[in-house]
């Protein structure tokens, strides 16, 4: 008779204690009660027979069938889970690894125990499935979710963080392969490289990367003879050859020499100053040397040309072109001169001074002309303007003054020393030979009665007093100025005479205190080899100081005799 549930009247299993669909019980609660009063008195003398202690025939047989059915369904559990284990292995064998995972994860023993065997399948396989990728049998895509798979099956995933790790240098080494190959055809032969030697050795295209790593470099060598060809069939010859030296550095830099890169060189160099030598020489054609000079240096530095033809030309376009400058520089000085504008005129050619590239004896050659020109033209503009005349010396040597100012030349300043010792000096200033009486050289400055301070001369005391001085018969003129220092009320006078080697040669009219007026003393003498200054007054000093002096001689000079 088939059970239903006593409320919803679904059919129901014969063991279900519950409906699955209302959840009401499967049992009537009266009939059960019933059926529990009626066995506790039934049963109630068992419960005290249980009570009773066993004898050992009695508990023996029991342990024996308790122990059987133990090992029974030790044995049914073993067989069930050596069932689900067999079947992980088949799933892993036959490549259906998410099915071998759900196996193993719906077994709840054989996931509790784990599976050594299981293990080591899952191992085994990605090691396989790595070594296929590395092999380029599998895709690189597939593998990785495969192993990813096999990583969560038992406790493989614990052994493989090596091998995962590997998986993944594979697939770097792969997609650097890839990367090279692309950059290859592109011709970036330098960054194919790069990627080539990146590949792991693990990857079977380990060999043939490093073979086109050491490839790569002559494939760039002849992708820059191509350049370098491209701009030669422009006529662009530097630019040619700046393709092939940047070309060499590079591969320098790799320390590799590629003899038909080298070879481009020579020839593109040598097309290159073919080519700069002619249009030097049209450049020269025109004048032009300081261009054409600057070309070809400009080239020869950026390009380390070294060819006799280019070096040649190339000093013969700077010889001329220097040549150029300083013709150009004369010929400005010259205009400048003529002009009477001789410190410009000289400013020209001092700037040549600078100039490094002009070697210093050509510089001076064209200096040292106008200097002649301008020594020469000062000398004879003072001669004409002195002509012997004394009078005119100081305007001569005006002239010469200033065209020192202008340029200092030695025959210049010989002149004008030559004629600067025919102007009045100083004989206040000069050492005597002999001294008489009192007589006090006027260091410091006096006021004379006529308003004129004086400051250089001499003062005297005693009646008779002498000063001598050597002449050597050099000097003809004697200048001075006869002055009253102070007012006394005395009357009194002075007096003095020149001397020349004995014999008086002028005597100075008198002079009271009382006058204002100086006397200008102006005498010619004749050449003689001693002077002496006598000096008189006829009035008593009654001390030796200068205070009690009345009279002055002040700016006493000497004029040398003129040939």
């Amino acid at each position: 008779m088939e059970k239903t549930c006593p409320k919803c009247g679904k059919t129901l299993p014969e063991d279900a204690a519950v409906c699955p669909d209302c959840g009401a019980p499967t049992a009537e609660e009266g009939r059960d009660a019933a059926l529990f009063t009626q066995i506790s008195a039934e049963t109630e003398g068992w419960r005290n027979r249980e009570r009773r202690k066993l004898s050992r025939e009695e508990w023996l047989p029991r342990l024996l069938i308790g122990a059987a059915a133990l090992v029974v369904v030790l044995t049914v559990v073993l067989i069930i889970a050596s069932q689900a284990e067999a079947r992980v292995l088949r799933a892993i064998n036959a490549g259906r690894y998410e099915e071998a995972a759900t196996i193993y994860w719906n077994d709840p023993g054989l996931a509790e125990r784990g599976s050594e065997r299981v293990d080591r399948a899952v191992l085994e396989t990605a090691e396989k499935l790595t070594a296929g990728f590395a092999a380029h049998e599998l895709d690189g895509d597939e593998a990785a979710r495969d192993i990813s798979t096999l990583s969560t099956i038992g406790r493989g995933g614990e052994q493989l963080t090596d091998l995962v790790e590997r998986f993944r240098d594979l697939a770097e080494s792969r997609a650097h392969m890839d990367r090279a190959k692309a950059l290859a055809m592109e011709g970036n032969y330098l960054e194919a490289r790069a990627e080539y030697l990146l590949v792991h050795e693990d990857d079977s295209d380990y060999v043939e990367a490093r073979q086109k790593a050491a490839a790569c470099l002559s494939d760039y060598g002849d992708r820059v003879i191509r350049e370098a060809d491209k701009e030669l069939e422009r006529g662009d010859y530097a630019e040619a050859l700046r393709v092939v030296m940047a070309g060499e550095q590079a591969l320098l830099d790799y320390e590799f020499y590629y003899e038909k890169l080298d070879q481009k060189h020579r020839d593109c160099a040598a097309l290159l100053e073919e080519n700069l030598l002619k249009r030097a020489a049209e450049l020269e054609g025109n004048g032009s040397y300081r261009v054409a000079a600057e070309l070809l240096q400009s080239h020869i530095e950026e390009f380390s040309l070294s060819g006799e033809a280019l070096l040649a030309g190339y000093q013969r376009c700077v010889d001329e072109a220097l040549n150029d400058d300083l013709d150009q520089a004369k010929t400005q000085a010259d205009q400048l001169f003529d002009a009477g504008r001789y410190a410009e005129a000289f400013a020209v050619l001092d700037a040549l001074a600078e100039r490094t590239d002009i070697p210093a004896e050509r510089r001076e050659s064209v200096l040292t002309e106008l200097e002649r020109r301008f020594a020469e033209l000062k000398i004879n503009q003072a001669r004409e303007r002195f002509g012997g005349v004394r009078d005119n010396l100081s305007a001569a040597i005006a002239i010469l003054r200033e065209a020192m100012r202008i340029r200092e030349l030695d025959d210049i300043a010989a002149y004008w020393e030559e004629l600067n010792q025919y102007l009045p000096y100083s004989l206040a200033t000069e050492d005597y030979i002999e001294k008489q009486g009192v007589i006090f050289r006027s260091t410091s400055s006096f006021d004379a009665r006529n308003g004129v301070r004086y400051t250089a001369g001499w003062v005297w005391g005693d009646n008779g007093s002498e000063l001598t001085f050597r002449l050597e018969g050099e000097y003809d003129r004697f200048r001075a100025t006869f002055t009253v220092r102070r007012d006394d009320s005395l009357s009194a006078s002075a007096w003095f005479e020149l001397i020349c080697d004995g014999e008086v040669v002028y005597t100075s009219p008198r002079l009271n205190h009382t006058q204002t007026q100086p006397i200008d003393v102006d005498v010619y003498l004749q050449p003689c080899e001693r002077l002496t200054l006598r000096f008189h007054n006829d009035y008593k000093v009654s001390g030796t100081e200068s205070g009690y002096c009345y009279h002055g001689l002040c700016s006493p000079v000497l004029t040398k005799t003129m040939p």
